[in-house]
């Protein structure tokens, strides 16, 4: 099994555009099909899959949601990665295992090596370093709203929602992070583009 060893990467989207899918509810309105053209490399995390069943990567580093749905076969892409196999409970054979570690800790350039993510807390950051390591060198973010939509509702695939106080700690948090991140992608020459829908 895949989770036997960690993975490295290999430039394999060498000079390419990826596109990272979050998972703010305004996808819910994107037209998904403009985004399974072919050579599109595309990543979602968690429950995005339900969207973009086809996504080239499927960002499981949320042990919690992880634990609490490990049956990904409606999940028909190439790759699943994973940081904390003790939260896998069913394996797959598209499983695959990196390091994780946390940007704010990063203290020389954070995508050097290609067995390990680094992440700000949200899935979104964990997708663009893991573009990165593949060699794009240009990615799109959408369905990265950074605030709640119609009725506090949180993410596309489910209908939780938060408390406006406690989604302005949270989306202040991952602007944080996705800041402190894009001063070493910045270093890389490396394009991000936040397509606000």
């Amino acid at each position: 099994m895949s989770l036997d060893h960690i993975h490295t990467f290999t430039h394999d989207w060498y000079r390419q555009t990826a596109v990272v899918v979050g998972n703010g509810p305004s996808m819910l309105a994107f037209p998904v099909q403009e985004l399974e053209r072919p050579h599109t490399r595309v990543l979602v995390a968690n429950g995005g899959y339900l969207l973009l069943p086809r996504a080239d990567v499927l960002m499981c580093t949320d042990k919690r949601w992880l634990a609490a749905n490990p049956d990904l076969s409606g999940y028909i892409g190439p790759m699943i990665v994973v940081t904390q196999p003790q939260a896998v409970t069913r394996e797959d054979p598209r499983m695959v295992l990196l390091h994780r570690r946390f940007i704010g800790d990063a203290r020389s350039d954070p995508f050097a090596r290609r067995d390990t993510l680094y992440e700000g807390w949200n899935s979104t950051s964990t997708n663009i370093s893991c573009a990165i390591l593949r060699g794009a060198r240009r990615i799109l973010l959408l369905g990265v709203d950074l605030a709640p939509g119609k009725d506090n509702r949180r993410r596309t695939y489910d209908t939780s929602t938060d408390t406006p106080k406690v989604a302005a700690a949270r989306y202040a948090r991952q602007v944080k992070h996705l800041t402190a991140q894009a001063d070493w992608v910045k270093r890389k020459g490396i394009e991000v583009i936040n397509a606000r829908l």
